[in-house]
């Protein structure tokens, strides 16, 4: 492939010698923008989002030219991001002070800055105590980021008008930001870069792949304007050249080569690598350049390959924040479009994907997939989320164009964007079918340009013709996605659904250090509030920490990634249903010998929840802590705890400081963006309180006053009864408060020694002002023989109704009158003391996997299944498989006596050519990142014992470890030696024993 140092920018390239009326020719086709602009004045959608752009532009489409370049900043202005350098003298977060003061900020009680007392040549102020403050560098950035969304809304003006005026205004903004956009190659200052990057840091207010980001706003103007001829007249920012010559070398080439540059240097195919392609392939198209193109259509970096090495068996891309997933899918969505556009324009190796099932399935129906309770799981590094979804089958507005809802409103812009461009029949009726369940008679395209210019009113009027889908298409069912970790289990009606979500996979990129942690809905909203994303210290030092989420940590440290854990057991059915996990790898280097999780979700008969019970299994280390909070803020018990004499539970290494408005701690604004205050979160858990419970007596905690005004609406209390054991600690601490997020009350519970630590907590709900609770009381009954880990719970209901929870080691055991030797049993009574339901796990039968195949999308499985054993389709749900290193859990859709099929639509992590340097040692071309641990550092465990398959399906060796990098492309060693090639590796393969979990 060629070099981008090797690209030069065409002598030959001019407006002149460019067929202006040939543009737009990357996101939108010449065709499109003339049959939208005809449709305009007699199409209320287009109207409507024409009066908003223009509105969006009111303040610059009156100005004169000079009037117009003196908002860009000056060439050589440093510029300021918004991570760090944003506070004013007294620790405010600066504010821009707007366009007609362009390179001022404001600060607290809106003052000026600069000003007399604290002026700024451009590279800031320093304060008498050494503070430094950013005002013209940050005002530059509140700028540039101001004028890419006019720069957009300029260009959507023009397109669907075709006046002169927008078109000229954005000539002009083009033609002055393009010489300061040359000149800058630091990017913000405030953003952290790699040693030795201080050249190629970024360009302007955008660091790194983020230029690419800008440059969707450049690109899209540049194309949409061209047909004006203003880009053809005379610059006035670089003499002798004209608006074309300028802003074509000076801004979109120069942003694209420096994206190409790292495009070319990705073997990680993540979102960052897709921002740098779109970049460089969004300018090779606009300027026809061809060699910029070329990562999109390469075998080891394009977007098919990233569609191999990033999508996992369940349709969910490998990183694990859901934000950053559908953020990554956006891009895949650009992408998608430049392959259309480069076929359009004839390059070699262009073809379309949109109804490539790789590209299709992922993005269709997403939230669906991964909601619970009407919310989508802010785990991972994803704000967190402070809204209510009512009713939780809400899936379009009710009234204008957005359900308040970031990830119901992107499902519902990825089905109308591959309705508006799939062509299989079958793909377009699957699309066609969910708006119609969406929508009903009421369809109302997303206020998009990437819809509006591709959808016509008689498409839509065409769509409403379609057959009303089925009343349950939104029903949901509990789930399990083995390729990521997930288990769901969902309950409630349609309208009034809850549930929860277990974590049991790997810590991948853009994870935080979570093993076995669970979050859960009610009433449309999340209660378990998963602390957020939010950066710097705060980040760092709480919110990616272990303790800070809903799991039990070894010795007060937080779990390392390695790898995936194990479903023990999988009951998704009736109104008890429950998941069994475990997953002790990521605590080894503490000791931890076993870590286990069962979470069960108990229904009333109306359907609404009547509590869920958690109950963590953990042995080893020196101690062991379960960490529980809510989004309440306050807590009310019996049990009596004594303040301690320190400042957090951690102790007072931090005593006396608080987060700062950017987030970084007070007295540590000396380090640096990514330093993580010491004591893994306990030395930021303040004001801690301790008890000491010798029994097994259940104590109660009633939590109110919810943080989030969300939440706070629904006017709830919850209320978890902690079920005791002998001499555990219990400690009551509030996280530290910052910007965004008051505190919240924590309870730890903390075992010593080497027996095994049983976590057990009932949680449910009740109104604010409700005198009970739905939950009487949890009991912890005598179970014979025992032993450790094994114990057995009654929960008594208000109305009478009782159930039994129990866990055990497979052996069997009497209590309550019952006898089980089951892994998981739970037996449901009604007031009368009737049984009507019961459910447990703990069998499975066994077997060898004799081939593997692909049929209607799911992996289908010819087995020789041990000791002839028959298997009752309705009661195994899940298959975990060996031989491939860590075991793999997977669904199972169905099975008809040797032939399972699995609901998965694929078993390998990716497409990979390998090069051998050594013996049995490798390079890597490029990485599949599901071999990644979170803060993008290789995790073996997700490497060793995989299966490395050549282009017959025969398995020809196994990985075995990683071990270094070689020119920039990782190493590592297999079990045998292989020529040269594409491989795919895989978590599953023929010979392969397995065992299916049979539940009663």
């Amino acid at each position: 492939m060629i070099k981008a140092s090797k690209v030069e920018y065409p002598a030959t390239l001019t407006y002149a010698a460019s067929n202006a009326q040939d543009y737009p020719r990357v996101f939108h086709t010449a065709e499109d923008i003339r049959k939208r602009r005809q449709e305009c004045p007699t199409s209320p959608r287009l109207t409507s989002f024409l009066q908003g752009r223009q509105w969006h532009v009111t303040a610059v489409i009156d100005m004169d030219d000079e009037q117009l370049r003196a908002l860009v900043p000056p060439v050589g202005q440093p510029v300021v991001y918004g991570l760090g350098m944003s506070l004013d003298p007294h620790n405010t977060v600066l504010r821009w002070a707007g366009y007609k003061t362009p390179r001022c900020v404001l600060g607290k009680d809106d003052v000026v800055y600069p000003n007399e007392n604290h002026p700024d040549d451009g590279s800031g102020w320093s304060g008498p105590d050494g503070q430094k403050c950013y005002f013209r560098a940050r005002a530059a950035g509140f700028a540039y980021q101001w004028l890419e969304s006019q720069l957009a809304a300029l260009a959507d003006c023009y397109a669907l008008t075709g006046e002169q005026r927008y078109a000229h205004v954005a000539a002009v903004l083009l033609d002055a930001i393009a010489p300061s956009y040359a000149a800058d190659v630091r990017g913000p200052l405030d953003y952290p870069i790699a040693k030795g990057d201080e050249n190629c840091g970024g360009r302007l207010n955008r660091p790194y792949f983020q230029v690419a980001r800008a440059l969707m706003f450049y690109v899209w103007c540049f194309e949409a304007i061209m047909p004006s001829g203003e880009l053809g007249k005379p610059s006035l920012t670089a003499p002798g050249n004209t608006m074309f010559d300028n802003v074509a070398k000076n801004l979109l080439f120069n942003g694209g080569i420096y994206c190409l540059g790292f495009a070319l240097g990705g073997t990680q195919l993540h979102n960052g690598h897709a921002d740098y392609v779109r970049g460089n392939a969004s300018v090779g198209i606009v300027l026809g350049i061809p060699d910029m193109v070329e990562p999109l259509l390469d075998r080891a970096q394009g977007l098919q390959a990233m569609l191999d090495v990033n999508i996992d068996r369940d349709g969910f891309y490998s990183e694990s924040s859901h934000s950053y997933s559908q953020h990554t899918f956006n891009m895949y969505m650009d992408l998608a479009d430049m392959l259309d556009a480069a076929a359009r324009q004839g390059i070699p190796g262009a073809e379309p994907l949109y109804d490539d099932p790789a590209f299709f399935n992922p993005l269709f129906r997403y939230f669906d997939r991964a909601e619970v309770g009407g919310r989508i799981p802010a785990s991972g590094d994803c704000g967190h989320d402070t809204l209510v979804t009512s009713p939780t089958n809400l899936r379009a507005p009710v009234t204008g164009t957005s359900t308040k809802n970031a990830a119901l409103d992107q499902q519902l812009k990825s089905a109308w964007y591959l309705w508006s461009r799939v062509r299989k029949p079958e793909n377009k009726q699957r699309c066609a079918e969910f708006l119609r369940a969406a929508y009903g008679d009421n369809f109302d395209v997303p206020v998009l340009s990437s819809l509006l210019y591709r959808i016509s009113q008689s498409d839509v009027e065409a769509l409403a013709a379609t057959p009303p889908a089925p009343a349950d298409y939104f029903a949901g069912k509990s789930v399990l996605y083995g390729g990521k970790g997930y288990a769901i289990l969902r309950g409630g009606t349609p309208a009034a659904s809850h549930g929860l979500q277990l974590l049991f996979g790997a810590l991948r990129a853009h994870g935080q250090a979570e093993c076995l942690s669970w979050l859960f809905y009610n009433l449309g909203a999340e209660w378990s509030y998963d602390p957020g994303y939010f950066n710097t210290h705060y980040r760092f030092g709480w919110t990616s920490v272990s303790v800070a989420h809903q799991q039990v940590t070894f010795n007060a440290k937080s779990a390392v990634p390695s790898g995936s854990g194990e479903i023990l057991a999988w009951q998704p059915d009736g109104s008890t249903q429950y998941v069994l996990a475990k997953h002790p790898y990521s605590y080894v280097r503490e000791g931890a010998i076993r870590n286990e999780r069962l979470l069960g979700q108990a229904d009333a008969p109306d359907g609404s929840l009547d509590y869920w019970i958690d109950i963590s299994l953990a042995q080893g280390g020196e101690f062991r802590d379960d960490s529980f909070h809510s989004v309440m803020a306050k807590v009310e018990t019996q049990l009596e705890l004594t303040p301690m004499n320190q400042f957090a539970l951690g102790g007072d290494r931090f005593k006396g400081q608080y987060f700062l408005p950017d987030y970084r701690l007070s007295g540590e604004t000396d380090k640096a963006f990514y330093w993580a205050p010491e004591g893994h979160g306990y030395n930021l858990l303040v004001k801690p309180a301790k008890a000491i419970v010798s029994d097994y007596s259940t104590h109660r905690f009633r939590f109110t006053n919810a943080i989030f005004a969300g939440q706070a609406s629904l006017r709830q209390a919850i209320t978890v009864d902690f079920p005791g054991e002998p001499n555990r600690e219990y400690y009551r601490a509030e996280s530290m408060p910052v910007r965004g997020a008051n505190s919240v009350s924590y309870i730890i519970r903390r075992d010593h020694g080497a027996d095994v630590s049983v976590f057990a907590k009932v949680i449910h709900f009740a109104d604010e002002d409700a005198a009970g609770s739905r939950v009487l009381a949890v009991k912890t009954v005598p179970v014979q023989p025992g032993g450790q880990g094994v114990r057995a719970y009654v929960v008594e209901l208000s109305d009478g109704r009782k159930d039994c929870w129990f866990i055990g080691d497979g052996a069997a055991h009497a209590f309550q009158g019952l006898q089980s030797s089951a892994q998981v049993a739970v037996w449901r009574y009604r007031a009368d003391g009737s049984l009507y339901e019961h459910h447990s796990s703990g069998t499975a039968v066994t077997g060898r996997v004799s081939s593997i195949c692909e049929k209607n999308g799911k992996i289908q499985l010819t087995v020789q299944w041990d000791d002839g054993a028959a298997v009752d389709t309705q009661s195994a749900k899940v298959l975990i498989s060996y031989g491939a290193g860590r075991p793999g859990s997977w669904s199972i859709d169905s099975i008809q006596g040797d032939v399972i099929t699995l609901n998965a639509a694929k078993t390998h992590l990716g497409r990979v050519e390998f090069t051998p340097i050594g013996e049995n040692t490798y390079t890597l071309r490029p990485d599949s990142s599901f071999f990644y641990g979170r803060g993008g550092r290789w995790d073996n465990a997700n490497f060793q014992g995989r299966h490395i398959v050549d282009e017959a399906g025969n398995v020809v060796a196994k990985g075995v470890d990683f071990c270094d990098r070689t020119n920039g492309l990782f190493t590592v060693a297999l079990s045998e030696q292989i020529p040269k090639g594409f491989y795919t590796i895989t978590e599953l393969a023929k010979g392969d024993t397995f065992k299916v979990l049979i539940n009663r």
